[in-house]
């Protein structure tokens, strides 16, 4: 096929925006004068050797040939089109190497666009959506001269782009201003609908925050790629997948929030054990928050945010007594930690909640948490890695700095024992290897 010696590669380069937007041929796309991708029309869907041309590019697919090369099927972004295009995919066993450029070449009717919405929401989610190109004829012009786009084209930009993020490639082909001709002049003019597209994509927050966030930006290489199925109970994990795994935002996150709503539920249904009670001040219970572990000497507001010069010393050396209840939470597979810490962070928060509980009700008694946190993991170096935080990371330690004088010195005690007083809101974490 005629490429374009200009036109995108099919790497996806996260620092690089206009990798993602090209100049392109009819007929194919080419990187580093190697075929990458070629493009082939789609076949209308009552036409009689409509499964024979299925039969065709099916084997065409599995063939040698495509081991580098994937086959993109020129889809218009009409329905007919669009059922063709499914049938032919369903046709071909839905090969990942029979990838769609949708071709938007046409303008949109308003009556049409809701039906043509509801096939892309589809479409997009098992249509092996590729690339868009857009016909220079969709384009209109503002008042000086330059390409813009309609609200119904903006809409199902933004809806593509929404969907499928940065694996979606941007082409622009046609003629421009009456120029049916090749060449460098062609390219050139075709570049003012480029830029019009980037500005479109980076002047849009909603795309922003789904495409440019750092979320976003790492899972980039993972997305539509099958990977190789992880063997953590016959394998020792390498650093670097911990480091991948750690980055999401949200599985540790709702780990977190299970533990809480756990913790929560055993509180109010009283199916912890009772520790014993302890009295402490007021500037101790500052203390019983994660984040002040690290830095308990500062002290400008106590844990009720009672600012510690305007209430006085003697306000903030008050003693108050604490109702402690104990739980024993077990991390199985503990990794490198983040389950633990998500874990210590759901305790301190349920204890949080309760003490105010406890101040709501007219002076009530205040409850709090304990938990007795079990780490197990079977890998070597990961154990190493628990040993060290809980070496280094009060807050693995019940707010107390960390001791190696056996784990009987480690347990905490309920008040009476002034060397080892618990502090409500805190866990102690055992790490245990094994295999």
């Amino acid at each position: 096929p005629n490429a374009k010696s200009n036109a995108m590669g099919v790497q996806i380069n996260d620092s690089d925006e206009e990798d993602m937007f090209a100049d392109a041929a009819p007929t194919a796309v080419q990187s580093n004068n190697n075929i990458v991708n070629s493009t082939i029309p789609v076949i209308d869907i009552n036409n009689n050797s409509a499964k024979e041309y299925a039969r065709l590019i099916s084997n065409l697919a599995t063939s040698p040939i495509c081991t580098h090369v994937q086959l993109w099927i020129r889809v218009p972004l009409t329905l007919p089109s669009l059922q063709a295009f499914q049938l032919l995919l369903s046709r071909c066993d839905h090969s990942p190497s029979v990838g769609c450029m949708l071709y938007i070449h046409e303008r949109l009717d308003v009556a049409e666009l809701p039906a043509i919405v509801r096939a892309l929401h589809g479409f997009m989610g098992g249509g092996n959506v590729k690339a868009v190109s857009w016909d220079t004829a969709v384009f209109l012009k503002n008042k000086k001269g330059f390409p813009t786009l309609s609200k119904n084209h903006q809409f199902v930009f933004g809806l593509l782009f929404g969907r499928l993020g940065r694996t979606l490639r941007t082409l622009v082909e046609g003629p421009v201003d009456g120029n049916t001709g090749g060449g460098s002049s062609n390219v050139s003019l075709r570049l003012h609908h480029l830029q019009y597209l980037r500005h479109l994509r980076s002047s849009r927050p909603s795309l922003q925050s789904k495409l440019d966030s750092e979320e976003a930006i790492l899972e980039t290489p993972y997305l539509d790629n099958l990977q190789s199925p992880l063997q953590p109970l016959g394998d020792h994990l390498e650093y670097q997948t911990y480091e991948t795994f750690e980055k999401d935002p949200i599985k540790y996150k709702r780990y977190g929030e299970a533990v809480e709503y756990a913790l929560e539920d055993g509180m109010g249904e009283g199916k912890f054990g009772y520790l014993g009670s302890t009295r402490t001040t007021l500037r101790q219970l500052k203390r019983m928050s994660v984040d002040d572990l690290d830095n308990h000497d500062e002290e400008e507001e106590d844990y009720y945010g009672h600012n510690v010069a305007a209430a006085g010393a003697n306000d903030n050396e008050e003693m108050v007594e604490v109702d402690i209840y104990q739980v024993t939470i077990l991390v199985v597979g503990a990794g490198r930690g983040p389950l633990v810490r998500e874990a210590i962070h759901a305790v301190s928060r349920v204890s949080k909640l309760w003490m105010n509980k406890g101040i709501q009700h007219g002076g009530g008694s205040r409850k709090a948490l304990h938990a007795k946190i079990i780490a197990i993991e079977k890998n070597p170096s990961a154990v190493l890695y628990l040993q060290s935080l809980k070496g280094v990371d009060p807050s693995w330690n019940g707010g107390h700095e960390y001791h190696d004088h056996g784990e009987a010195e480690q347990q905490q005690h309920v008040a009476g024992h002034d060397n080892n007083i618990v502090i409500p809101g805190t866990s102690n974490v055992t790490v245990i290897g094994c295999d």
